[in-house]
């Protein structure tokens, strides 16, 4: 791209390479002084099957490029604009400008843009040219579709046509003002809320079945979230979510190839695209008529199918089309999944599962309302442990059902997948897909799916850092990655199975114990033993018993002194934390320390009843 700086030209790579570094190398131009905003990268997709890559950026560009290795594969490129708002509207655009391509990569005999295996095959250029909020690629289809504030747009890269794009913007927003000037209610507003206080006021004194009830159920305690205007997070028009998915919408018998969208204000739309079958060899060759030119390659087409808008009018997070094991379809190898199908539409406050292809509202859990937080991002993640196959048969039976077959407690199938091992030594393997959430205060839950019960509730990172909250990611396997710093990173396991214990081994030298002073106690009383069989006299088998323990009890010292020193991180003799429960057994000459508490006992109550005494006799 071209802006002010027109001097900027990318750098060769000049860097030594060695055969021990990994083959990474430095690829198109990075200015960290620069002073443009509209250069920064907002969103990346990538396919890692196909290797087709997708890059939002600041000024409304969607850049598409793709690893391409094959110097004759490589195209010229291509530049395509859309225009969200048109000019009937009456929409005034006041932001920056967009970003202009190099004229000289234009031009007919243009070199293919790439470097170091990057193919930058074209640019789509969104106008207004606002921030690129979200990302959704479908390599398998052809397809790209971006967000901004204003709508949405659908693009086909492989023919590299405009499909659809729709406006998402309201009234107020297209005259450019944005919100309204005074924020007072107006006298209609007010009038009819001042009526509806003195129906409710009249109605609820006129009631007399309204009595207090003698027994009060215990009902979880919910806080009052209130519904929101269109102003209160911004531009209610911006697109948060973009999602690709084959599923049950027009029917429950066919399954069609859908695009599904979510804005700030809660409203979801669900758009069917028409996808063309593919060309065979038979159709892909031109006529061998000399003036029959090749046929145009078949549009794809979009229309709007349905739509919801939900009553909170949160931001939506995400959206996920789940078949009936749990299992997001776009997470799916190939196939459908299993019938029937649902959608799972997560906004800031809650999580709500509609049944497709009516629509229908199955669950809720109100996040917000119960918990007092909001939710930042979503994932599934897949659980798995060894069961006995005994206890998985008596579920299947339902003659004894546990906490890891609730499932078909509740006669559904879902989240349940049970496969037999080798052997039938360890059981079977038991697996089943649950909905991972991160709230803005740091916690990671895990609930179930469909019946969006909570599992687990855990504080991950600390609410003070945003970095790593806004940072972290979740894998399929229910593990999470953030950034403790800018230079750590943090792993989190929430499944068992994917715990990580150290398995290294330190070699010590062994240390001398209790046991082997024993032993040589042991030892020197048997010495004593015999010598003490010789003839010898009285006075000398006292100097010896006297001389033998003695010894003894030198030896012990050195082994506890030599223990001490050999301690650098352990806990010495006199840092015992269990020094007051320690039994005092030491003991010098006759007196002991039992005979000591004996004598200040007895010397206490002399003193109590002398004084006694002498208040009595005053």
């Amino acid at each position: 791209f071209s802006h002010e700086n027109h001097d900027d030209l990318p750098a060769e790579n000049s860097e030594p390479l060695d055969e021990s570094e990994p083959p990474f190398r430095k690829a198109g131009l990075f200015d960290p002084y620069s002073d443009d905003p509209r250069l920064a990268v907002k969103k990346i997709a990538l396919c890692p099957k196909t290797g087709r890559l997708i890059v939002g950026g600041t000024a409304g560009q969607i850049v598409i490029a793709h690893f391409e290795s094959d110097e004759e594969n490589k195209t010229p490129l291509k530049v395509s604009s859309m225009n969200l708002v048109s000019d009937r509207d009456g929409f005034v655009w006041k932001g920056h400008d967009q970003l202009n391509v190099r004229s000289n990569l234009l031009e007919v005999n243009a070199e293919p843009v790439g470097d170091e295996g990057v193919h930058i095959t074209g640019v789509l250029q969104v106008l207004p040219p606002a921030s690129i909020t979200c990302l959704a690629l479908e390599a398998a289809w052809g397809l790209v579709a971006g967000g901004t504030a204003h709508g949405l747009v659908l693009f086909d890269f492989n023919n590299f046509l405009p499909v659809f794009h729709r406006c998402t913007l309201n009234p107020n927003d297209l005259t450019g003002a944005g919100e309204q000037l005074s924020r007072r209610k107006s006298f209609k507003k007010s009038l009819r809320e001042s009526f509806r206080k003195l129906r409710k006021g009249r109605s609820t004194r006129n009631n007399p079945s309204n009595q207090v009830p003698t027994t009060l159920e215990a009902r979880p305690v919910e806080r009052q979230v209130e519904a929101r205007s269109s102003a209160d997070d911004g531009m209610g028009s911006m697109v948060r979510c973009l999602i690709f998915a084959k599923t049950y919408i027009t029917n429950v018998n066919i399954t069609s190839p859908t695009l599904w969208s979510a804005t700030n204000a809660s409203t979801v739309s669900v758009f069917l695209l028409h996808l063309p079958p593919a060309q065979t060899a038979a159709t892909s060759v031109p006529p061998t008529g000399g003036d029959a030119a090749p046929a145009p390659p078949r549009r794809v087409s979009a229309q709007l199918a349905k739509e919801i808008q939900l009553k909170h009018r949160a931001p939506v997070v995400g959206i996920a089309v789940i078949d009936a094991t749990g299992c997001p379809v776009d997470q799916l190898g190939g196939g459908n999944g299993t019938q029937p199908h649902r959608v799972l539409i997560a906004s800031e406050e809650q999580f709500k599962v509609f049944s497709l292809p009516q629509l229908k509202p199955i669950n809720k859990y109100k996040l917000t309302a119960n918990e007092g937080a909001r939710v930042r991002r979503i994932h599934f993640g897949s659980f798995s442990c060894r069961v006995p196959s005994e206890i998985i048969q008596g579920a299947m039976t339902n003659s004894s059902p546990t906490k890891s077959t609730r499932s078909q407690e509740n006669n559904d199938p879902a989240n349940t997948s049970v496969a037999s091992v080798g052997g039938g030594v360890a059981g079977e393997h038991y697996q089943e897909m649950a909905l991972i959430c991160l709230t803005n205060l740091g916690d990671i839950m895990v609930l179930s799916v469909p019946e969006l019960k909570r599992q687990l509730n855990a504080a991950a990172v600390r609410r003070e850092d945003i970095n790593g909250i806004s940072s972290l990611c979740f894998t399929n396997a229910g593990e999470a990655l953030y950034m403790m710093s800018s230079s750590e990173l943090q792993r989190i396991s929430l499944a068992t199975s994917k715990v990580v214990n150290p398995e290294g081994t330190i070699t010590i030298e062994p240390l001398p114990t209790i046991e082997e002073s024993a032993d040589n106690e042991t030892a020197d009383q048997a010495s004593v033993k015999e010598e003490g069989n010789n003839e010898v006299p009285t006075a000398t088998k006292r100097s010896v018993t006297v001389t033998s323990s003695s010894a003894t009890s030198a030896k012990i010292s050195e082994v506890n002194i030599d223990h001490a020193a050999g301690l650098t991180n352990g806990i010495g003799e006199g840092n015992s934390p269990n020094r007051a429960n320690e039994t005092i057994t030491s003991s010098m000459g006759d007196i002991t320390v039992d005979s000591v508490r004996d004598h200040l006992n007895t010397t206490t109550t002399t003193l109590c009843s002398t004084t006694t005494e002498e208040t009595v006799g005053m």
